[in-house]
């Protein structure tokens, strides 16, 4: 177990003092990890989160070095806003709506005393100036912070460890043996919870350039799997991540109108999965039980991302990203060749996100209804969003009513998605689109 992995649960214990004595929003530790790179660790309202990255990516106030506490004005923030620590201070690419906690309005860093040199840097709401006492008590906790990068004092911890440790191992040869995400994702579904307690995983597949996320998860039964959707995270951070832990989500401003907390999710924990410096992948652990995750949990769940790296890498490696498209394709040219002449007139073929097919009429709103309830030989089939996005109680916020989007309205009322994806065979891919064919000629 390593400091970052310590530290997960020492931030979260300083922010707690910090708030008793200043209006602190968070609170961070920059440390050295070699010499070429810092540590970042960071706790707010949107949970406790770590980077690793080049020492260039973070800024000159919040390295490690200095010899007395300073101020860093928002200013200073602002116009370096695209900075490592500058962006998750100011939560740069989260919407305005879910930024509830007040702005950070300065930060104050203070040397920790450690024998390896690192800054404490505690983010303020306020712009006063500290009292002399404030200033007291912050280098107080600043001189605490080496206490928590300390090994595990308890000898049942460090027992606990070792033991959920070995078991992961036995999870290698299964993660090898995982030919594509969904089958990583399986294997994650199927650890104990004697190893790492939780109620749902997920795992994202991030895209090359980092902007966009596939998400494994079942969380809701009828939900698209994957999911996809853009990363609400600039690239910076991004790319230097290491793992974020939330202990309530129904607190989290971001996260508590999602399905997994109405669904009971509580407190999660979320590791990148990485190979040589380079992120691939993200794990989600959620459970019900309040309790936050601890350091040994950090520990268990980042040696599972490391043999999930080693999987993803293997099938990665190996893997014909030219058949996917091909594959798809034939399934288009099918469905044109067969299904689209039985269309009456007015009806479309929608190609949504290369994952799904979806079969949407002008004067038939009942055909996905019809579908879910008679279409029943074999084929998978869902109404993902019944509800359209700007009628969903997470966007009540915007004052939208029934009328005021009537296209997005009829495609809501009137599509059903499809399978269509490249792990089909070519009979399944003859299968789904005959009876399909079949289902609107009987129709026509």
């Amino acid at each position: 177990m390593n400091g970052s992995d310590l530290l997960c649960e020492g931030v979260r214990a300083l922010l707690r003092s910090a708030a008793g004595c200043v209006p602190a929003v968070g609170l961070g530790v920059v440390r050295r990890d070699g010499s070429a790179h810092l540590e970042v660790e960071y706790v707010d309202a949107y949970g406790a989160t770590a980077y690793r990255a080049g020492g260039d990516a973070v800024a000159a106030a919040f390295r490690p070095g200095q010899t007395e506490h300073r101020r860093v004005e928002a200013s200073e923030l602002e116009a370096h806003a695209a900075g490592l620590v500058e962006s998750r201070l100011l939560l740069t690419g989260l919407p305005d709506h879910v930024r509830t906690q007040p702005r950070v309005q300065c930060v104050v860093t203070l040397p920790t005393g450690a024998a390896e040199p690192s800054v404490l840097f505690v983010a303020l709401a306020a712009a006063d100036a500290l009292t002399a006492s404030q200033i007291d008590a912050l280098e107080s906790l600043a001189a605490c912070v080496p206490d928590y990068t300390r090994p595990l004092a308890a000898a049942y911890d460090e027992v606990d460890l070792l033991r959920r440790l070995e078991a992961v191992e036995q999870l290698l040869p299964a993660f090898f043996h995982a030919h594509d995400a969904a089958g990583i994702y399986d294997r994650l579904s199927e650890i104990q919870n004697d190893v790492l307690r939780f109620d749902f995983a997920a795992l994202g597949i991030l895209s090359d350039d980092l902007e966009r996320v596939d998400v494994y998860a079942r969380t809701v039964s009828d939900a698209p799997f994957p999911e996809s959707g853009p990363m609400p995270f600039p690239r910076v951070q991004t790319d230097a991540w290491l793992y974020r832990i939330v202990d309530d989500l129904t607190a989290h401003p971001a996260e508590r109108d999602h399905p997994v907390v109405d669904a009971g999710g509580r407190t999660s924990i979320r590791v990148a999965v990485r190979l040589d410096d380079r992120i691939l992948a993200a794990l989600n652990f959620t459970s019900r039980d309040a309790a936050p995750y601890t350091a040994v949990d950090l520990a268990v769940t980042r040696r599972i991302a490391e043999y999930a790296a080693l999987g993803a890498d293997a099938f990665i490696a190996t893997f014909d990203w030219g058949q996917p498209q091909r594959d798809i394709m034939r399934s288009l040219e099918l469905f044109a060749e067969r299904v689209v002449p039985h269309f009456a007139d007015g009806r479309r073929l929608l190609v949504r996100r290369v994952r799904e097919v979806a079969l949407a009429g002008e004067e038939n709103e009942h055909v996905a209804g019809t579908f879910t309830r008679e279409f029943v030989h074999g084929v998978g089939n869902g109404v993902y969003y019944p509800v359209p996005q700007h009628l969903q109680k997470c966007f009540a916020y915007l004052g939208y009513q029934t009328g005021d989007l009537p296209l997005t309205e009829a495609a809501a009322a009137e599509t059903v998605a499809l399978p269509i994806y490249p792990e089909l065979t070519d009979a399944q891919q003859d299968y789904v689109v005959g009876t399909i064919a079949s289902f609107f000629k009987d129709r026509s």
